[in-house]
């Protein structure tokens, strides 16, 4: 049984255009996380949600932040 190489059997790419629910810093991030991605050309197709949910957390994690920054200032 012949194996195949790992890029013609598991690589694929992921979509340039970001989800429409995600928010605009998500959708941003998406943009910039993928175009690194797939220009690497190691890409799993299961990587698009691991993608998502990065985004998604760093968008959480800035408006955090800008809720703390001016809560401390008060």
């Amino acid at each position: 049984m012949a194996v195949k190489p790992f890029k013609s059997s598991h690589s694929s790419s992921l979509p340039t255009t970001p989800p429409k629910y995600l928010g605009r810093i998500a959708a941003a991030a998406w943009r910039k996380v993928v175009r690194v991605l797939n220009e690497r050309g190691d890409v799993l197709v299961s990587d698009e949600k691991l993608v998502e949910q990065y985004v998604t957390q760093y968008e959480i994690y800035r408006h955090a932040y800008e809720h703390i920054k001016k809560t401390r200032r008060s």
